[in-house]
This record gives structure tokens, C-alpha cells and sequence, in this order.
């Protein structure tokens, strides 16, 4: 894409106030204005754009991802099948509102790495909370 704005030499809209004041020098500060009002909206959405974060249908196959985590220690095969046709569901809805230009591909791959990252931190912590709650047995006293 870099040749539709410039050559190796020369790129014509390098100083303009909208590429380089407002997109590059200002915008440091506005990703976290963005994340707080994430933060503060996801208790209390406002706003139009829909009601999805950042793309509802594909998250609803992503969902299942957990079911991976769920299975993989005790039936290995069942949790990759599980995990194929999650990410399946998931990748087909979001195609599909990307087909009809409600979401892009990003919105996609970002819900996938989210639901991954939930599954995952969950599996984190409810296997450590099982390891530290097992009772301990004794250690054998040796020689008696």
C-alpha cells in the first residue's frame, strides 16, 4: 500500500496536520481514554454501534473454547476436537459479519484471543485453587 501514498524518497502527506499532528504527535494519550471508557462501559454500555463487544456472534462460538481447558487433561483427543470446532463456529460467524461489513476480521481474531486468554486464566485458577485445597498426607516418619 505504501506506493498509493509515496515512493522511497518522498511521501507528500508526511507533514499534514491530520497525519502527523492528530494521528501520530496528539494520539498517544487517547488509547488510554479509550481503555477507561471501555473499562467504565462494560458494567454500563452507552452509546450506539450495537451491543456487542467487539463482536458479539463470533464470541458466541469462541465461548466454547473453554471446553478445551475442560477436557484436555483427561481426554487429550476429545479437547483438540473441541477446540477445532470452537475456533470453527467462532472463525464462521465471524466471516460471516465480516462478509456483510458489520465487523472486520480484527474484531474477530481480537475476540478469540480474549475468550483464549478468559478460558486459560480460569484453567489457571481453578487448577491452582484444587492443588492448594487436596488434603496433604503426612510424610512417613522414617524408622517407625
Amino acid at each position: 500500500m505504501a506506493h498509493w501514498f509515496g515512493t522511497g524518497d518522498n511521501f507528500a502527506l508526511e507533514s499534514h496536520w491530520l497525519w502527523r499532528k492528530l494521528l501520530h504527535d496528539d494520539i498517544h494519550r487517547w488509547p488510554w481514554v479509550l481503555e477507561f471508557s471501555l473499562l467504565v462501559g462494560v458494567p454500563a454500555p452507552w452509546g450506539v454501534g450495537g451491543g456487542c463487544f467487539s463482536a458479539g456472534h463470533a464470541s458466541a462460538g469462541f465461548a466454547f473454547i473453554g471446553g478445551f481447558f475442560a477436557f484436555r487433561q483427561v481426554l487429550p483427543p476429545t479437547a483438540g476436537r473441541w477446540l477445532v470446532g470452537a475456533m470453527a463456529a467462532g472463525l464462521t460467524f465471524g466471516l460471516a459479519q465480516q462478509v456483510r461489513g458489520a465487523h472486520y476480521m480484527g474484531h474477530t481474531l481480537w475476540n478469540a484471543w480474549l475468550c483464549w486468554t478468559v478460558a486459560a486464566s480460569v484453567d489457571a485458577a481453578v487448577s491452582r485453587w484444587i492443588a492448594q485445597s487436596r488434603p496433604r498426607a503426612p510424610a512417613p516418619v522414617p524408622g517407625f
